[in-house]
């Protein structure tokens, strides 16, 4: 039986972030915080964690008992690395076919969200499926397994988006009449969220 794990992007340290963007604190918690909550409800068999900046810290202060943590030590490199690292896991992990991913940076979407997303897979079948707020592509992204081969070559700051857009046979489009969720990078980022 196959079985689609969520796939938390949680290395980077965003743009001029001090500490890694899954310890920025917005609204009273950190970012890996409310990621966790969220992706907790989805409708998938597991949670891959991908860790970089300040990864001891990190894993000291969340409860991740029920997730697989994974430490990319090359984050650095750019995004490419921590999509390669947790794309290589669920390559060696037997029955998992299918990746729900999402960057920590971004509020996580609900449940009801990525059950559309899997909604979308089964009804017409391909090998991803993006969400497109209004005119936009965001995460989460559903990432079947026909492709991960095609990840594992990327280097340097290759985003998923930037990856599927280049292939635009590979997608399918979950259009919401909704705008995109606020993505963490930056420190104005942080001051406008908790500002709201």
């Amino acid at each position: 039986m196959s079985e689609t794990a969520a796939l938390i992007l949680a290395a980077d340290r965003g743009i001029d972030l001090s500490e890694a963007t899954a310890l920025q604190m917005v609204r009273g918690r950190t970012l890996l915080s409310s990621s966790l909550e969220r992706v907790r409800e989805w409708p998938v068999d597991r949670i891959v964690v991908v860790l970089g900046a300040d990864e001891e810290l990190v894993g000291s202060r969340h409860d991740m008992g029920d997730c697989t943590v994974i430490v990319d030590p090359e984050w650095e490199e750019g995004s490419a690395s921590p999509l390669r690292a947790g794309i290589d896991h669920l390559l060696r992990q037997h029955g998992v076919t299918a990746a729900v991913v999402v960057d920590v940076g971004q509020m996580a979407s609900d449940a009801e969200t990525v059950g559309l997303l899997l909604d979308a897979a089964d009804e017409q079948p391909s090998w991803a499926v993006v969400t497109k707020y209004r005119y936009k592509w965001d995460a989460p992204y559903l990432v079947g397994i026909d492709i991960w081969p095609q990840l594992l070559g990327r280097e340097g700051d290759a985003e998923l988006d930037k990856i599927l857009q280049a292939h635009p046979d590979w997608v399918q489009e979950l259009r919401l009449d909704q705008g995109r969720p606020p993505r963490v990078r930056s420190r104005e980022d942080l001051r406008m969220l908790n500002r709201a």
